[in-house]
């Protein structure tokens, strides 16, 4: 995307090379290469960085292949989703795991309001109902998630969580200013389970935020694949553990 700062730029540049065109009008040889440096200096304003070691740095650090680490399984009975989740994926997870622990906000019929707390959901009796199937099918809208819940599943609060894990997040330049690595580090007790790393390369820098004043930084790519922790990469169902070891 275009930033409005370099459409600016882009305008006061034209301008610029008309005004001096018309000083080589007499001179053909002149006016010839005034016009390949003016055609060369924008090429190279926008694919020059092509050809930076840093560019290249970071094509094949997006390439690498230990852009995602997992460092260590464990087999639970009980899948936590996360501080953030408000428990909408939760009913897939139930197809796999004994039960998922989430934040929820239960809203009977005679509650006027919705009060978010840490629960634990398992499978209802009417799990395998074809009614309760065609109701939480494909992924509930946020409205429907405690409808379908409370008819699917059953809850209790709980104080704890199971498997508790955080994430930690950093931030590291690589080359000042043009690369950057973010580092996802997901841990239990301070012990790093899983690791992924992402990065973004600033083509002009990363000062060069007048180039796209619209949205307040410098214009940047990341690599064309994002990696991510899922929480069942470390955290896999025990019925699973059971049947790699059998």
């Amino acid at each position: 995307m275009i930033g409005l700062g370099l459409l600016l730029i882009a305008g006061l540049y034209i301008c610029i090379v008309v005004a001096g065109s018309r000083k080589f009008k007499k001179n053909k040889l002149g006016l010839a290469i005034y016009w390949s440096l003016v055609i060369l200096f924008p090429t190279w304003f926008f694919i020059g960085h092509k050809l930076y070691p840093s560019y290249h740095q970071f094509q094949a650090l997006c390439e690498a292949n230990d852009r995602k680490e997992i460092f260590e399984t464990k087999a639970v009975d009980y899948l936590y989703l996360g501080r953030a989740s408000s428990c909408e994926r939760g009913l897939n997870y139930l197809n796999f795991y004994k039960g998922i622990e989430c934040t929820f906000a239960p809203k009977e019929d005679n509650e006027p309001g919705a009060v978010k707390g840490l629960f634990r959901f398992s499978r209802g009796k009417s799990w395998t109902d074809s009614s309760c199937s065609e109701q939480c099918s494909s992924k509930p809208q946020k409205h429907e998630e405690s409808e379908c819940y409370l008819a699917c599943s059953e809850k209790k609060i709980i104080n704890s969580i199971s498997n508790p894990y955080v994430f930690d997040y950093t931030r590291t330049p690589l080359v000042k200013k043009r690369l950057y690595l973010r580092e996802t580090s997901m841990l239990e007790n301070e012990e790093v389970l899983a690791r992924s790393r992402n990065y973004t390369y600033y083509p002009f820098g990363e000062g060069a935020k007048m180039l796209n004043l619209s949205a307040g930084s410098a214009p940047y790519s990341n690599c064309d694949s994002s990696i991510f922790i899922n929480v069942t990469d470390v955290f896999i169902p025990n019925n699973e553990k059971k049947a790699h070891s059998d």
